[in-house]
This record gives C-alpha cells, structure tokens and sequence, in this order.
C-alpha cells in the first residue's frame, strides 16, 4: 500500500477515534466470504435453518479421559491438531 495513503487513513481513523465516531464494542461482524469484506446489516438477509450440533471426545495427552466439544461444523474436525483450553475452566 502507498505509504502516503496509509498515513492519511490512520490521521483520520485517529481522529475519528477522538471524536468519538468509531469506538471499540463487542459486536457480530456480518462478513462476506466471497467478497472478502465486512458488511453492513442491512446487506444481511437472515434465514433460520435447522442444523445439528455434534459433540466430539478429544482424548488427554495424558491418557486420563476425554475432553467434549461441540461444534455445527463437523467438516472442521479434520484439520484439528490440538485443541487449547483456559486453565481456569
């Protein structure tokens, strides 16, 4: 990317920021797999579908039991190659 360019967006999202026009939230991002991009809700059209949760048992490294995890995307399975959990539970 042109540096110049690059500056210009930052200088404004800055400001933005300090006027408080764009801010940090904890929101859902309607993304586009296909263009690549995010986009707005109102380019969203929302169909409910039946679907399926599947549950798999992930053995310990250490031999002692299993570990659960549920998914809807069962197809994802495949590429796991380990499986992270926060200490605290």
């Amino acid at each position: 990317m042109d540096t110049g360019l690059s500056a210009a967006v930052q200088t404004v999202f800055i400001r933005l920021y300090e006027e408080g026009l764009i801010y940090r939230g904890e929101r859902l991002v309607n993304w586009d797999p296909k263009l690549h991009t995010a986009i707005s809700d109102l380019e969203v059209v929302n169909d409910e579908e039946q679907g399926s949760l599947w549950h798999f048992r992930y053995p310990l490294a250490d031999g002692s039991g299993h570990l659960v995890v549920a998914t809807t995307r069962p197809e994802t399975m495949l590429g796991d190659t380990a499986v992270a959990v926060h200490p605290g539970g």
